[in-house]
Order: structure tokens, then sequence, then C-alpha cells
């Protein structure tokens, strides 16, 4: 492999530190009202799971509406943490909903999977947390969120068109609400922008001040991703192959492209296998796609980690990459 610089993408690397830093309650007692009104918190449990001793003496409690703590109750947070709701637990590091990148708008696997594939994955997601919201618990009007991270070509690179990474991490089982804050921009077109934004400053415990510097950081960061192609690392979702929508066409440069509600859409999928129309591709992982010559891959995927994949080089080494969390 040629030599390869270790400084190329980086992940966030411009988080302000005090405003993503942990928030902590003491109790139950000081959860906000707008996630649990009533005097049960649910648990993420599937409904087949066992109240075993370890969650009963936890403060866990199990009736014909599923797993639950009782709000203002004594609980161990340590024991339920993982099954707790993100905004009921002790300790929360902030989430970060995006607006995501104009260059990246309708490419992600909702967009990408035919119905049958996609709806496989939101049923394993669902069952997960025994159809509740991961945010709040409640188990109406679930939807399944794509959770990405960005890394970015530094700017030297960035002014060689070197492209981004846009990593996902899980699928999430969301309510409508709490999805809605994961897509801030989409939430603004349709008027609910200080909806979507109160949630999120609520489940985060931000004070009115973090939510103002929160909305300018956001905007810098999207103008800024805006500016670089994304190609899509899908490793993390290990049933494999995807089943990709015909309404994506497979170019001679190895992208996927397409037409979708936001427009024009061009990616690349790197991490595991796809079949299009009876076709099977192959998986491509990062390392292979910036090899001088992948094996068992076109020669599409020599101009691709000639020409764009510049970005990619450092993230698929397995070498650390300058990162600043």
């Amino acid at each position: 492999m040629p030599a390869i610089p270790k400084s190329i993408l980086a992940l966030d690397r411009d988080l302000p530190a005090d405003l993503f830093g942990p928030r902590r309650i003491a109790s139950t007692s000081e959860l906000d009202r707008r996630f649990f009104p009533e005097e049960r918190i649910p648990l993420l449990l599937p409904r087949s799971a066992a109240l075993s001793y370890r969650l009963r003496s936890a403060g866990a409690e199990l009736d014909a509406h599923g797993f639950f703590v009782r709000k203002g109750q004594r609980i161990d947070f340590e024991i339920l943490d993982e099954v707790l709701p993100f905004a009921a637990r002790q300790t929360i590091t902030p989430v970060l909903g995006d607006l995501i990148p104009a260059t990246s708008w309708g490419s992600n696997l909702h967009n990408l999977l035919t119905r049958s594939s996609w709806e496989e994955l939101r049923r394993r997601t669902f069952l997960k947390t025994g159809f509740r919201c991961e945010t709040c618990g409640i188990d109406r009007n679930l939807e399944c969120h794509e959770l990405w991270e960005y890394h970015e070509p530094l700017p030297d690179y960035l002014a060689r068109h070197a492209c981004g990474i846009q990593r996902l991490i899980r699928l999430m089982a969301l309510c409508a609400d709490c999805h809605e804050t994961h897509h801030l921009g989409l939430a603004e077109q349709r008027g609910r922008g200080p909806i979507a934004f109160g949630r999120i400053a609520a489940y985060n415990r931000w004070t009115d001040s973090d939510l103002e510097r929160y909305r300018a950081f956001l905007i810098d960061r999207y103008e800024r991703r805006c500016q670089c192609t994304w190609l899509l690392d899908v490793s993390c979702v290990v049933p494999a192959p995807l089943v990709i929508s015909k309404k994506w066409q497979f170019e001679k440069d190895g992208f996927l492209s397409a037409t979708t509600k936001t427009g024009p859409s061009q990616t690349l999928i790197l991490g595991s296998a796809w079949r299009r129309d009876g076709i099977f591709h192959p998986p491509v992982s990062p390392l292979s796609a910036c090899l001088a010559d992948p094996p068992a891959i076109g020669t599409e995927w020599k101009y691709i980690a000639r020409h764009a994949l510049g970005g990619a080089q450092a993230y698929c080494t397995g070498e650390p990459v300058s990162v600043v969390y």
C-alpha cells in the first residue's frame, strides 16, 4: 500500500466541549414532564424479556403495558442505564441533532433500499427497544432513524475535491417528534423549527443560551459540509446483501445516482454487499477502496481511488486520524 497521510479526515473537530459535556440529574423527580407526564417511566425492553432479580432490585416493575419504573422512586441508575430512555438517564452526553449536508440529501438507506429491505431493518430496530422510542419511551408513531457521523476532509484536502465519509453508526427507534430533532432543516421547512429545537434543548438539558450557541454551531457546520461529496460507509449493517431500489442507477465510475424527493443524488456504498436488479456487488471496505490495485473490484474503482477517495485514505488505514471530540 502506498504511503498515506494520517491527517486527512476529522470527526466533529469543532465540537464545543462545554456545550456537549455530560449533564446529570440526582433523581427521576427532576425529569422533564413533556417526556414523562405520568408517574411511570417506560423501559426499553421487549415484552418477551424476563423481569430478572437484578432489574427488580434496581426498581423495575412489569405490568400489562410493559416494563417501567416509577417517577420519584429511588432507582439504581447504573443498572438501568441501558434500558432507560435517553431523556430519563441520570447522566447524558447531549445528542447532536444535525442539519444534513445538501450534498448528502437523499443518500441514505431509506432512499437506497427497496421497501421490503428497509422494512426488515426497521422491524429489527424496533424489536430491540420493545417498540418504544429510544429518547422518550413512548410506543406510538415510531420511525427508524439513521444515525450518521461525518468524517470531513480537512481544508487542504477539501480544496483537492476529496470526499468525506458518512459513516452509519446504527439505526434508532424514535417517535416522530424525537425523530424531527435529528432533521432540523426539514423541521424548519415544515414550520416546526421552534418545536424541534425546544424538544432537543429539553432532552439535552440545555439552557436558552446553550440552544442559541447550538444554532450558530449547526449553521457553520452545515455550510462547511456542503462543500464536498459524501460516501456512505454502512459496514455496521450486518444483514447483507442490501437490496437497492431500481431507481438508483449504477454509474461506470462506481457511484449510484438517482433523483429523489430532494433532487439529484449521488453516492457510493462502502462496507456492505448489495444487490440491484438481481446483480450482486461484493462488499467494498474503505480499506479496499483506496488500494492501488483493489482486489476483486472493477476497473472503475481505480478512478475512484485516485480522484474521489482522497479523504477516505486516512479513515481506512486503521491508523489514528486527527480527530477532536
